[in-house]
């Protein structure tokens, strides 16, 4: 009887129509980065453990950070598409194969050029690419139909003058490959050519192009027709034909050929003896290498499949309908996703089979999360319903989790943090920031802490409180030296969003270019988990040396309201935070650029006001009563005015008497920064210099006033009437030594003086402008409508303080300080920055004098991470090496015996 081939799966419709396996639901792959090039498609991929290489229709090879998903270099040399890559057994050589009818070998670490191989005569583009390991030998798939081979480890055999003749002698007389291999000598003077010998070639190994390679072994080994095992060329064609080739040391010779319908085959995997080949018109066909039978016909896709990957037991395959489709081994589908805008052109696996990677035509590269059941075990990257945890310990105990495993867990539990929208000092999002509290205890819970939640004042958000006990041998309770307690300091809390502005959801991880995305990613969860899962590794190793607290508050977008309460409900409670840590560490600031890091030494402190001046009347209409009523909005546009003086200094009356002025040691300080941020442009100009370092001073070391915001009463964009109140929105930025009760009285009485003028001087011009005084006017006469001044003061000023917060300066000579230089300087490999901000965290200043002890600030962000803005982002790279270097402080902290100073009862 004839085969028939099964269609297992009927054909679904594009979106979700049709039957899912039983397993689909817990088969999750959200898109984890996606990576940009700029106008080129992506056809071809492979990774190393360290890169991704990506190759493009422009004839670059782009190369990304496999850890970081930066880019990292763009390989030139070709002339024609990258239509191939693959990988020697060693993942350091890596082979391309163009359109311009040569192969370019690769130094995969060093990302340089090792040679250029060229093809034979009339060879077209090179379609597909195999690397067998046990001959040394390079199999090319070309548009011509040939298949031709090469082996790097015998190259030399033949001198460079016979080599060169051959090349020449193999200019195409049909395809239009001469030219782009002549460029290509011209292009690499220096690097070493080779060629494909005619011996070397197979030619018209099929009725077509020949689209997809693969190497691999029959089952059982051997015994097939003749064959007596080793490896096995299998190649697919336009032709609709495989065939398998035994490859001996001669080159290839046929073993078989497994025929179909004259259709595109355009990729081919194998797993568990079983060989897919993905075809024109959506088909999935697969054979049984045992008995050399089709045993099945997927109906897989609407369009083309051209790529397909085996992972343990599931097959992947992506199409020219631009989805990508994950089957279990019963060939039945338990994941479909829409992948890319256009067509999936490419798909690799990276190392250990973390991520699958798509590249496709809208210029996109992709990274999917694969599975739990896939990998080793490691947490999932998704939670699957609403009372969902973060996660489970990554191993067990005395067990150290592998770099990746921890990476996956903590982006794991950020992006299920970040989708809490925990807004503080708003009442809509107050439940929403309660979830986030109680999902950040359960974490701390399920990596081993003791935690539990701290009301503060009413309305307010709860603290978070934590502790990890040191467990590593010699740090016990009983031990003769104590064991230093870091008290970690963060908030959970977030500031408002405007989604409209956003490229992506704001309450939703999005990975871009290797960065991610969301609203609290650096500002302040990121770096909270980062200093989390730091100690937790150390914790599952035993090797935690510090006991570490965790004080995490939710009210600090919101002015810290309710912090001192709160922290007063756990001052009787020593199990949880001690009455003097050792060090309070924090990570809530950015560094002053984008790659040299800081260190944080000095915030400024603030003073929040509003300012209200209100009219005794209702709004009024302009053109009756306009230059005979004192107006709100000019009085106070008359006060804000005088503020400052013509070049932006503060013009308050004793505001800089407590500012000292900078040492002839901090500007030559300020001055060095400057220079190291503009290291690239090697600044010579001492008047630049200057003017810079004025500038840094002016952000960081001296206190400033800023009008936020200007609001009026009325309807919005009325046009002709006066408002009965307007309001201003204030900040006073405070440095080393002013203090917030005085500046904050030296504000409101120049305030209200600068009101006062600014009254009397309208009643003065309205003496003159009186409505009595118009022959139109009729209406009756009152003392407010007079000269009279003491009768026609109608306006008022409300001074509101809504927020104080004090400076903080660090102490840059403590151990601790020291100990964070070296740890930052240990990770990147460069000496931190040591900056100041201009901005302000309250909770710093207040929490030291509270606990007796010394702060430090440990950044992990860019300056372009754009918190509180739109588009708020962090640097993957940022926040795994972020993670190393707290790891690397606390071992260095419970190294180090304790520095001696007062003892505060508790």
């Amino acid at each position: 009887m004839p085969y028939r081939p099964a269609h297992l799966t009927p054909s679904p419709p594009r979106h979700g129509a049709g039957s899912d396996s039983p397993t689909a639901a817990a088969f999750d792959m959200p898109c984890f980065q996606s990576l940009y090039h700029k106008d080129h498609s992506v056809l071809s991929l492979v990774a190393t453990e360290r890169f991704i290489f990506c190759g493009t229709q422009g004839s670059c090879i782009h190369v990304w950070g496999a850890q970081d998903f930066l880019p990292k270099r763009v390989l030139s040399g070709h002339t024609g598409s990258v239509f191939s890559m693959v990988l020697d057994a060693a993942g350091t050589t890596m082979y391309s194969g163009s359109g311009d009818g040569t192969v370019r070998a690769w130094d995969a670490v060093n990302l340089t050029c090792r040679f250029v191989l060229h093809s034979g005569p009339n060879v077209g583009d090179i379609l597909s690419l195999a690397y067998d390991a046990r001959t040394d030998r390079l199999f090319m798939g070309c548009q011509n139909t040939s298949i031709q081979w090469f082996s790097p480890s015998s190259a030399d055999a033949v001198p460079k003058s016979p080599r060169e003749l051959e090349r020449i002698s193999h200019n195409s007389k049909f395809f239009d490959s001469a030219t782009s291999q002549t460029f290509a000598l011209e292009l690499d003077p220096e690097v070493e050519h080779y060629v494909v010998f005619d011996n070397h070639i197979r030619p018209h190994s099929h009725f077509g192009h020949v689209y997809t390679l693969l190497l691999g072994n029959l089952p059982g080994g051997g015994g097939h027709d003749g064959h007596e095992g080793g490896t096995v060329l299998f190649s697919g064609s336009g032709d609709g034909e495989v065939k398998l080739w035994t490859v001996t040391a001669a080159g290839i010779e046929p073993l078989r050929s497994l025929p179909g319908d004259i259709t595109n085959i355009f990729a081919m995997t194998l797993s568990e003896g079983l060989l897919f080949c993905g075809c024109q018109d959506g088909l999935i066909k697969i054979w049984d290498l045992e008995t050399f039978q089709m045993i099945s016909e997927l109906h897989a896709h609407h369009d083309d499949v051209l790529a397909l990957v085996a992972a343990s037991t599931n097959l992947f395959s992506a199409s020219a309908d631009g989805s990508i489709k994950v089957w279990d081994r019963n060939f039945q589908r338990v994941k479909e996703i829409e992948a890319h805008e256009g067509i999936v052109l490419a798909l690799t696996l990276t190392p250990g089979a973390h991520y699958l990677v798509s590249g496709g035509s809208d210029q996109m590269v992709k990274f999917w999360p694969l599975p739990n059941d896939l990998l080793a075990p490691l947490p999932s990257p998704r939670f699957s319903g609403p009372a969902a945890g973060p996660l489970a310990p990554l191993s067990s105990q005395g067990a150290v989790p592998s770099p990746q495993a921890t990476q996956q867990a903590l982006l794991a539990t950020l992006e299920r943090w970040v989708t809490y929208p925990s807004v503080s000092g708003s009442p809509r999002y107050q439940h929403d920031c309660r979830r986030a509290a109680r999902f950040l205890k359960s974490t701390f819970e399920q990596l081993g802490a003791t935690s539990r939640l701290v009301p503060g004042a009413y309305g307010c958000n709860p603290l978070v409180v934590a502790r990890l006990r040191a467990n590593r041998s010699g740090t016990s309770s009983s031990s003769v030296a104590p064991t230093p307690t870091v008290l970690v300091y963060g908030h959970y809390d977030v500031f408002p969003v405007d989604e409209a502005a956003w490229t992506s959801p704001p309450f939703r991880l999005t990975g871009r270019d290797g960065f991610l995305y969301g609203r609290g990613v650096t500002d302040d969860k990121g770096p909270i988990l980062a200093i989390l899962y730091a100690a937790h590794e150390l914790h599952q190793a035993k090797s935690l040396g510090v006991n570490v607290e965790f004080l995490i508050e939710g009210e600090e977008e919101n002015g810290s309201a309710g912090l001192k309460e709160a922290v007063a409900n756990i001052s009787d409670d020593p199990a949880i935070i001690s009455a003097q840590p050792d060090i309070l560490l924090l990570s809530n600031s950015y560094w002053i650029g984008e790659e040299i890091p800081c260190l944080t030494y000095g915030l400024r402190g603030s003073i929040h006001a509003t300012l209200e001046v209100t009219s005794d009347r209702q709004d009024v209409h302009a053109g009756v009563s306009g230059g005979a009523v004192a107006e709100p909005l000019r009085v106070l546009l008359k006060v804000l005015a005088r503020l400052m003086d013509a070049n932006g200094r503060v013009d308050i009356p004793g505001f800089h008497d407590a500012v000292a002025p900078p040492t002839e040691q901090e500007h030559t300080y300020y001055a060095r920064l400057v220079r190291q941020m503009e290291a690239p442009r090697e600044l010579t100009d001492q008047a630049e210099v200057e003017r810079l370092t004025t500038r840094l001073m002016s952000r960081w070391r001296f206190p400033t006033l800023t009008v936020h915001k200007v609001d009026v009463s009325g309807p919005p964009d009325n046009h002709s009437i006066i408002p009965r109140s307007a309001r201003a929105l204030v900040s006073l930025r405070i440095v080393p030594d002013q203090t917030l009760n005085t500046v904050t009285e030296q504000f409101t009485t120049y305030v209200h003086k600068l009101f006062d003028e600014a009254v009397q001087s309208h009643l003065a011009l309205a003496s003159f402008a009186s409505p009595s005084a118009s022959p139109l006017n009729t209406t009756p006469t009152t003392a407010t409508d007079t000269g009279d001044t003491s009768n026609n003061r109608d306006c008022t000023l409300a001074v509101t303080i809504r927020n104080t917060a004090d400076w903080w300066l660090g102490d840059t000579t403590h151990q601790y300080f020291k100990a964070a230089e070296r740890a930052v300087e240990s990770q990147w490999g460069v000496k931190p920055m040591l900056i100041r901000e201009g901005g302000t965290i309250g909770a710093v200043p207040w929490l030291e004098n509270h606990f007796r002890t010394t702060a430090v600030n440990i950044p992990l962000g860019q300056s372009s991470d754009q918190a509180h803005l739109s588009d708020e982002r962090i640097r993957l790279k940022n926040l795994v090496k972020g993670k190393e270097v707290m790891k690397e402080f606390l071992v260095t902290v419970g190294n180090e015996p304790v520095p001696a100073r007062e003892i505060v009862e508790a």
